[in-house]
C-alpha cells in the first residue's frame, strides 16, 4: 500500500490523477508498512514461537479501479488512474528519479499482476491474524490515515 504514496502523490494533489500501466481490473495483494511492522514485532517478542515458520504476510486483494475508488473516497475529489504503456511509464519514473533497480523490480510485479500470477494475489493464509490478533488494514483505512499525503 505504502508503494503508492511517492509515486502517485504530487500528481494526485496537484491534477487528481496518477498514471499507472497495469490492468486496472487485476487483483493483487498488498500489505501496508505498518502492518509488517507489527506482525515483526510480535515475531521478534516471541521469538520461540516462530521458529522454523514461514509466514505470508497479506493484507486485502485490490485493483488498480479499487485504489482510485479509496483515494477518490478519501480525499473527497473525484481521482483517475491514466493508462501508460510500460515504455512511457519507465520514462515517467525515470524523470522521478527512481533507481534502475526499482523500476526493473516495479516492472517485474506489475507484468505478474497482468499475468493473473498466482504468486500475486495468494488465497489469504490468515497468518497475520494469527500472529498479531488483527486483520490487516483495509485500503480504505490506509488511503484515510494517509490522506494527508494525497490532498
Amino acid at each position: 500500500m505504502d508503494a503508492m504514496a511517492p509515486l502517485y502523490a504530487k500528481s494526485i494533489k496537484e491534477e487528481g490523477v496518477f498514471v499507472d500501466p497495469r490492468d486496472p481490473t487485476m487483483p493483487f495483494r498488498c500489505i501496508s508498512l505498518s502492518d509488517v511492522g507489527k506482525a515483526v514485532t510480535q515475531i521478534i517478542l516471541r521469538p520461540g514461537n516462530h521458529e522454523e515458520r514461514i509466514y505470508n504476510l497479506l493484507g486485502p486483494s485490490i485493483t488498480i479501479n479499487d485504489q482510485v475508488e479509496a483515494l477518490s473516497k478519501a480525499t473527497g475529489k473525484k481521482i483517475t488512474c491514466q493508462d501508460q504503456d510500460y515504455d512511457e511509464y519507465r520514462e515517467t519514473l525515470e524523470a522521478m528519479k527512481v533507481p534502475e533497480w526499482s523500476i526493473h523490480g516495479t516492472f517485474e510485479i506489475y507484468n505478474m499482476i497482468d499475468e493473473a500470477d498466482e504468486l500475486i494475489n495468494l488465497a489469504d493464509t490468515g497468518d497475520f491474524e494469527a500472529i498479531t490478533g488483527d486483520k490487516p488494514m483495509s485500503l480504505q483505512m490506509w488511503c484515510n490515515k494517509n490522506v494527508s499525503r494525497f490532498r
